[in-house]
């Protein structure tokens, strides 16, 4: 299964087309039920999602851990690493995680003592380090750091260019796991036209192109982006985020949808004017 559950939206609101709120205990159950139930085996959270953590150490008390975790942590500048992870395990309630990603992409670069890393793998508490990044800058150095196993970096129909393929092909090169993250642009794809303002109004024509194409070749809006990202050779895996059950169950339906080379030509075509507003750090 290519998917990663993301849990961001189970500790906070999240997402700029979010109209619901964070879901309760009883629909984050349902939700992570269904998962596992379609094949879903890989979560990801992180110290900074709220109570999202908690909320899956209720779920793992009650229905046993199921799911391989991948989390994040930022630094202070005075809680060592291995300070961090333990108060991430016990957290989420659990005595090891899968993955340990830098959740900043700054503090990755300042950091010197990667040996700490090595030990908590010799330990067997976490299996992979890994990066969480935006830009292709960030992904440039990524690529070539040995000591990172998996980088988790936006990739989706607007955001797919030529200089960020080429260097996840040098990433691929190097070994490492890439996940991608982004696939709807926090929701920015499913707006509706009267809804992009401030900064945002020059989004409104690229996603007014994808949601004519979508509709022209016979898929929702969901289904494109999804598929589009899941399709793709170079993406190791994809994370995708929902607030309901019904959300998840439309997200699987794009597992057995394809884009048709006609579709992938046209979706080429469609200009940013503005790329920083790929990333959504910047819509404020």
């Amino acid at each position: 299964m290519k998917l990663v559950l993301g849990t961001v939206q189970f500790g906070l609101n999240y997402g700029i087309n979010n109209a619901v709120g964070a879901p309760n205990k009883e629909q984050i159950f349902s939700i992570l039920d269904h998962a596992y139930e379609a094949g879903i085996r890989e979560l990801d959270t992180a110290d900074a999602y709220g109570t999202s953590q908690e909320r899956l150490a209720e779920y793992f008390q009650a229905r046993g851990q199921k799911f391989q975790l991948m989390s994040k942590f930022s630094l202070d500048g005075t809680t060592t690493i291995a300070q961090h992870l333990q108060n991430s395990l016990k957290r989420l309630g659990t005595s090891r995680i899968e993955g340990y990603y830098f959740h900043k992409f700054e503090d990755f670069k300042t950091f010197r003592n990667f040996d700490a890393f090595e030990n908590l793998k010799a330990q067997g508490l976490i299996n992979k380090l890994g990066v969480s990044l935006y830009t292709d800058d960030e992904l440039a150095l990524a690529a070539e750091n040995p000591t990172i196993d998996v980088i988790q970096l936006p990739f989706n129909l607007l955001d797919s260019g030529d200089s960020k393929l080429r260097l996840m092909e040098k990433a691929k090169k190097n070994k490492k796991l890439l996940y991608a993250r982004s696939a709807f642009l926090q929701g920015l794809f499913f707006m509706k036209q009267e809804s992009f303002s401030g900064k945002l109004r020059s989004m409104a024509s690229p996603v007014q192109q994808i949601q004519t194409l979508a509709k022209m070749h016979h898929l929702s809006t969901a289904d494109l982006a999804l598929s589009f990202v899941l399709a793709h050779p170079l993406i190791d895996k994809v994370l995708i985020g929902v607030d309901t059950v019904e959300q998840l169950q439309c997200n699987l339906m794009a597992l057995g949808k394809a884009v048709s080379p006609e579709l992938l030509n046209q979706l080429k075509k469609i200009k940013i004017e503005d790329p920083a507003l790929l990333n959504p750090g910047n819509w404020k």
